[in-house]
């Protein structure tokens, strides 16, 4: 299958630099987001998540990249991140936090190794974007995630793609959409040293209150509830020695919440 999508997007790209010419840039901004608490979500949608933010993206940047090389005169490569899942945590986005990890990865992966053939990466991290998307996901977050997402201030596409093309221009490789992502990305050392030691303190300071703000989210929410663990010294008590077997399964029974395995 990997193959076929493959011969797929080489016979695309081909078409495309006969009409157009040699590919000088590429912005890659796939994105599906399916809000869902861990414990509920089925591994496909990890999958699903997967395939479509992260290998739709490396199906068109791995070829484009090569024939940049080959081609010997440089060119771009933008992918576009998502900071609100991967500078902080959120409930409940699970799935798609990791999908945009993987892209995170892949940015700085290509920066280190094309950077010696003239080839620009970029890696843009946007706030949220006030799009039909996130207006339809808005509708299905759980409680948490809501709790966390829903005073966020969003930016329109224009001025998204505003901030983008002036960090293009300053050939910025971690392109920031707002002050706040720009102190949590000084966290990664990819700007000037002293800048990074003089926000360093600021983002580590809003990455400790994003985690007990979590915590405390968590904590009012918990759609699996633990149940006390039994006393197994006042049963031996009351009712003498219990057996292995009763042990066992007294046990294995204080393990399981919700339906679910710790």
């Amino acid at each position: 299958m990997s193959e076929l999508k493959s011969r797929q997007v080489e016979r695309l790209l081909t078409e495309i630099e006969n009409l157009s010419g040699p590919i000088d840039m590429v912005v890659c901004c796939a994105a599906i987001s399916k809000p869902a608490m861990f414990l509920s979500s089925e591994i496909s949608s990890f999958r699903h998540h997967m395939d479509l933010n992260f290998y739709a993206v490396l199906n068109f940047v791995h070829p484009i990249a090569k024939r940049m090389v080959l081609r010997g005169q440089g060119g771009r490569i933008a992918l576009i991140g998502d900071p609100t899942v991967t500078e902080k945590t959120i409930p409940g986005m699970a799935a798609y936090a990791c999908s945009k990890g993987a892209i995170e990865q892949l940015a700085f992966q290509l920066k280190a190794e094309l950077e010696t053939y003239e080839i620009k990466v970029h890696y843009f991290l946007p706030p949220l974007m006030d799009t039909p998307m996130l207006k339809q996901q808005r509708e299905f977050y759980i409680l948490p995630t809501k709790t966390m997402l829903e005073n966020k201030a969003t930016l329109s596409p224009e001025e998204a793609s505003a901030i983008f093309f002036h960090g293009l221009s300053l050939d910025q490789f971690i392109i920031a959409g707002s002050w706040s992502f720009e102190f949590l990305a000084s966290l990664k050392g990819s700007f000037n040293l002293v800048y990074c030691i003089l926000l360093s303190p600021i983002a580590l300071i809003m990455r400790k209150y994003c985690e007990r703000k979590v915590f405390y989210t968590m904590k009012q929410y918990q759609p699996f509830k633990m149940p006390s663990k039994p006393n197994l010294n006042t049963q031996r008590r009351d009712s003498g020695c219990l057996d292995l077997s009763q042990q066992a399964t007294q046990v294995n029974q204080s393990k399981s919440f919700g339906g679910f395995r710790e």
